[in-house]
């Protein structure tokens, strides 16, 4: 209902502030419009019945005026949520790119030893056999050492 509904149908001429509460007394009852406004202007008339349905009107606006507030402290709340969520999403990805960097890199690693220990095995075979067992261990030994001193 509007201001003007409101004071045309009660006669009355009441301000935009007190209005606010007597709209929400009206939002919160079952009456159509016209039954409200009759019942206002009944109520009108005695003064306690008025001052109650005052009371009533400005706990309803006060009602919907906290209600408001916790609606937007609620929305504030879910919106950086959100956004913190959208960081973790982002987060997440960049450390299963990293892991799958990580990944591809340790395959790369394992084919190479797996052909370094093919090579070593192939060269091991053929020292055994043209020098012996005791020289092929100790040329073995020998080129492990270099290639330890040359890792670090």
């Amino acid at each position: 209902m509007t201001l003007i509904e409101f004071n045309t149908m009660t006669g009355l001429s009441v301000t935009e502030e007190q209005f606010a509460p007597i709209n929400s007394a009206y939002m919160a009852c079952d009456l159509d419009k016209r039954q409200f406004c009759e019942a206002y202007k009944y109520i009108n008339k005695n003064t306690i019945a008025a001052d109650l349905l005052g009371q009533v009107g400005h706990t309803a606006h006060s009602l919907e005026c906290i209600e408001n507030q916790l609606r937007k402290g609620y929305e504030a709340q879910i919106a950086e949520l959100l956004e913190k969520t959208e960081e973790s999403k982002k987060e997440f990805e960049n450390v299963k790119m990293e892991f799958e960097r990580l990944s591809l890199e340790l395959n790369k690693a394992r084919i190479v030893e797996k052909h370094r220990s093919k090579q070593l095995a192939a060269i091991s075979s053929v020292l055994v056999k043209d020098l012996g067992f005791d020289m092929a261990i100790s040329l073995l030994s020998i080129a492990n050492s270099l290639t330890l001193s040359d890792d670090q």
